[in-house]
């Protein structure tokens, strides 16, 4: 098993951020969300191919919360 450029804790890291930001844009926290997302995708930057479905996910669901956050 390999772990990617981030390791095992930065790995649990990432799943932490993701729910975080799942979490905050289900409970109408917009600020939250988006900053989990973000922080998510800048650990997830280098990411294996096995991730590609799951960042591609956050990297949507983030575009959507900006997109209301900025009234569009």
């Amino acid at each position: 098993m390999r772990l990617g450029p981030i390791g095992e804790v930065g790995s649990v890291y990432a799943t932490y951020l993701r729910e975080q930001g799942r979490l905050g844009a289900a409970a109408g926290n917009r600020e939250v969300a988006i900053a989990a997302y973000r922080q998510y995708l800048r650990l997830r930057a280098r990411h294996e191919p096995v991730l590609d479905r799951d960042v591609a996910t956050v990297r949507a669901e983030l575009e959507q919360i900006e997109r209301q956050s900025s009234g569009r």
